[in-house]
């Protein structure tokens, strides 16, 4: 199975096909997916949000009840974006921005509107970005008073 997303950004659209396929033996593989869609990012040069920073706090204030964990990492992805001033690899930067505009994209793997399963595809590429950068997220949170708990992978490695 291939699958498309279209993540809309200010320097046009980042189209991520090829890198999100079904393989028998391994699945979907979203540790590929996210690393993609990070080096799509990158390579616009695409350093924060810009004009989707809005719809990105309606999306959080819209998770909150039925979502707060996803809506927790969101948040905390948003302030690591602020906050960061080089400080964070490049690498790490480019995937916290992808998870976030995977979150505000109108089209992805499993559409938001479907109840109990539409932010599946949302919190799993959150989650891997956690998993993948958790030394300098963790850092972050320990300097930040943010508990790391709160808002760390619980899908294991």
């Amino acid at each position: 199975m291939n699958h498309t997303t279209i993540i809309e950004s200010g320097t046009g659209a980042a189209v991520l096909g090829s890198c999100l396929q079904f393989v028998p033996e391994e699945g979907i593989n979203f540790e590929r997916f996210v690393e993609e869609g990070g080096r799509l990012i990158a390579l616009e040069g695409r350093r924060d949000l810009g004009a989707t920073e809005p719809e990105l706090r309606t999306k959080i204030e819209s998770l909150r009840e039925a979502h707060p964990r996803l809506a927790r990492q969101l948040e905390f992805f948003d302030k690591l974006l602020v906050w960061d001033t080089g400080r964070l690899p490049e690498k790490t930067r480019s995937e916290i921005l992808f998870a976030l505009l995977y979150a505000i994209a109108e089209v992805d793997l499993v559409p938001d509107v479907f109840p109990e399963v539409g932010y599946t595809d949302d919190a799993l590429v959150c989650e891997v970005v956690l998993r993948r950068h958790a030394t300098a997220l963790h850092e972050f949170c320990a300097a930040s008073g943010i508990d790391w708990a709160a808002v760390s992978a619980e899908i294991s490695a």
